[in-house]
């Protein structure tokens, strides 16, 4: 994937949430909702912060472990 790549949709998703059009965010895994890992702690920080709910298809993350951190299932 091509890092430099303008995400309009993406940037959507974050306009929307930022102004309170979200609750809930469900993507197939984490790494196909970011493309950096910075990404990713934004949106878990927006999680503790507002209580956003972060779903995903594959059932990997779980932002109610111990330091929000998403973890891989046994």
């Amino acid at each position: 994937s091509d890092k430099t790549k303008k995400r309009p949709a993406y940037l959507q998703m974050v306009a929307d949430y930022e102004a309170g059009l979200l609750d809930a965010i469900v993507c197939y895994d984490l790494d196909r909702l970011t493309r950096q890992p910075r990404e990713l702690e934004d949106w878990i920080d927006r999680a503790e912060s507002r209580g956003l709910l972060l779903v995903t298809a594959n059932g990997d993350a779980d932002l109610s472990t111990d330091g929000g951190q998403p973890h891989p299932s046994a």
